[in-house]
């Protein structure tokens, strides 16, 4: 359960622009081990609606985790 509150920390860090490489790093290894289970679906379901209706700019980086593509601007 933990995981979930982590995992929706990073989300909102990624989503906000403030995701550190070593969160991303983190992030990645909490879908890689949980993305399977309904309830890390259905919070990566909303980031994912959430994130395709926010404008991206040129300064970013996509990076495949999961099977699903994330849009991330490192700000360190």
């Amino acid at each position: 359960m933990k995981y979930k509150t982590q995992l929706r920390s990073l989300l909102d860090n990624l989503d906000n622009d403030t995701i550190t490489r070593i969160e991303l790093r983190i992030l990645e290894g909490i879908i890689d081990r949980h993305g399977e289970e309904p309830d890390v679906m259905e919070i990566l379901e909303k980031y994912w609606i959430k994130a395709r209706k926010k404008k991206i700019s040129d300064a970013h980086e996509e990076c495949l985790i999961g099977g699903k593509i994330f849009f991330v601007i490192y700000n360190n």
